[in-house]
């Protein structure tokens, strides 16, 4: 279950990577374009998916929050 969360949530993060990685692209900044798609999955598997799975995961084992 908890991997079907971060494909969930991966797949969700892709669409605006993929849009600013476009937009490097058009104006020919492909190395920065990969650092700020970097930035934004990082930022994104810290502040969403990371906690979801540390919470599913509690409930798993039948800890109380």
């Amino acid at each position: 279950m908890v991997g079907l969360t971060t494909a969930g949530w991966t797949a969700l993060c892709s669409i605006p990577a993929t849009v600013v990685m476009r937009l490097f692209q058009h104006f020919g900044y492909q190395r920065a374009g990969n650092a700020v798609v970097l930035v934004i999955e990082v930022l994104w598997a810290l502040y969403i998916v990371l906690p979801r799975q540390a919470r599913r995961l509690r409930l798993l084992a039948g800890v109380q929050e």
